[in-house]
């Protein structure tokens, strides 16, 4: 991918990110079309969704319908509806509070990928915390979620 193509990406991403923060989304959802796309837009929605109905919806978007996600608190989810009550739940309890990620792609290739990440939190009692962890990726051919195990690392 030209450097082009990838900085105007990134900034129509950050510019779709911004107004989805608050509340209004200026774009569609847009089909991934690769799996590191999907990756980019899976960690730009994790930290908004609870904040917007717009948002929440396009981070499910990103799974299959047939997904399985093995949440570092031991519930798994099977399948998208399934998902989407226990990430409802999940931004019911950060109700007022804030979060931003960062990822590094440690192995992308063929449907899998493996991802590093940090987040820094403000949770709604004001106490503030940051954690590592690790995701494993496997998507389907069009690159929607298929697996995903999150895990936080100590």
């Amino acid at each position: 991918m030209s450097f082009w193509k990838t900085t105007r990406r990134a900034v129509l991403a950050s510019a779709a990110l911004l107004l989805t923060v608050g509340g209004v989304s200026a774009a569609s959802p847009t089909m991934p079309e690769n799996n590191r796309e999907t990756i980019a837009q899976y960690f730009s929605l994790v930290d908004v969704a609870g904040k917007s109905a717009v948002s929440f919806d396009e981070l499910i978007s990103l799974y299959a319908d047939t997904a399985e996600v093995y949440s570092n608190d031991g519930s798994v989810s099977h399948g998208k509806e399934e998902l989407r009550k226990n990430t409802q739940a999940f931004y019911q309890g950060m109700t007022g509070g804030e979060s931003r990620h960062f990822y590094q792609i440690i192995e992308c290739s063929g449907d899998t990928a493996e991802v590093d990440w940090a987040v820094a939190a403000k949770m709604p009692d004001g106490n503030v915390l940051a954690l590592q962890g690790h995701n494993t990726y496997r998507f389907d051919a069009n690159h929607k979620i298929v697996y995903l195990l999150v895990r936080n690392r100590s």
